[in-house]
């Protein structure tokens, strides 16, 4: 994971997963994870470890990242990046971004 060197309060989490997003989101279609407990600054090296049986060459691989702190998104990638199938590249380098909280309001007509 590359970026602009960015510290982070102690007790971040980074999971970083490996996908096939050829059909329907969801928790089955993750491959490979990788957890990171207690970074403290980006970027940081992450390996994704994953049985090559599980790969399909018709299907389509996608790697993304997200920056957890307290239990919460506070980073996470823009795009997934696109990998091993179809000529993809196995080595990829992600940019995330920071996660701005949802603004929640009423709109009251007078």
């Amino acid at each position: 994971m590359r970026a602009d060197r960015v510290p982070l309060v102690p007790g971040n989490v980074v999971i970083v997963r490996l996908e096939d997003v050829s059909g329907k989101a969801g928790r089955d279609n993750v491959i490979a994870e990788q957890r990171i407990e207690r970074v403290a600054a980006l970027p940081i090296d992450f390996r994704l470890k994953f049985d090559g049986n599980q790969i399909d060459p018709d299907h389509r691989y996608a790697v993304t990242a997200s920056v957890y702190q307290s239990g919460e998104k506070v980073y996470a990638t823009d795009l997934s990046r696109s990998i091993i199938t179809s000529a993809r590249p196995v080595r990829v380098q992600l940019i995330l971004q920071r996660v701005e909280a949802p603004v929640v309001g009423d709109i009251d007509s007078e």
